[in-house]
């Protein structure tokens, strides 16, 4: 397995997991909206950040769906945000599950040593969706 540190490079870390069911009929209707969510929030800047990562997957059930990576500064809390977010459909219902990391290093290098990337999508393509 693979954990978050509680700190990067003597820096605080903070970690954040949310689970919604939403009420989108389409995948497409859930990933417009929730993009429009992601940018809204007016405590996001995304000037230095990487750019947005989207990509159509299937999970571990067989569903389609989408991986979002977003990144952005919250000034309100003076950390860098890895945003990764997974989107799928089953049954007329949109599912989200959310992986939120806060921390005031570099983006690509927190990225690339902790491998966030490679710990969101093993988790999330493990997913199974059973009713």
């Amino acid at each position: 397995g693979r954990d978050f540190p509680a700190y990067y490079n003597g820096l605080i870390t903070t970690e954040v997991w949310s689970i919604t069911e939403t009420k989108y009929k389409t995948l497409e209707e859930a990933k417009k909206d929730w993009f429009q969510g992601i940018y809204e929030n007016p405590d996001r800047k995304f000037e230095d950040a990487p750019e947005q990562l989207v990509c159509k997957i299937r999970i571990s059930s067989g569903e389609e769906a989408y991986f979002i990576r977003s990144n952005f500064f919250r000034p309100s809390k003076n950390l860098n945000y890895h945003r990764y977010d997974i989107l799928t459909l089953e049954n007329e219902k949109t599912y989200a599950l959310t992986m939120s990391i806060g921390h005031q290093a570099d983006y690509e290098d927190i990225r690339e040593n902790v491998g966030l990337d490679i710990v969101a999508k093993t988790i999330f393509l493990s997913l199974e969706i059973k009713n």
